[in-house]
């Protein structure tokens, strides 16, 4: 595989985990939960919506 292959994947592989980084960012602050419960910690609450989720 040449390298400019390899290139490109760690790139856009740089790029979507930047995406869902902050993603998870801004779904934090958005709706923010008590993490000393499980269910708020594991499964946010399930308060976060189909949008984030």
């Amino acid at each position: 595989m040449p390298q400019t292959s390899h290139a490109i994947a760690l790139i856009v592989f740089c790029v979507c985990f930047a995406l869902v980084t902050i993603a998870g960012f801004f779904a934090s602050r958005w709706r923010p939960a008590d993490l000393n419960s499980l269910e708020e910690w594991g499964l946010a609450g399930r308060s976060f919506g189909t949008l984030i989720t």
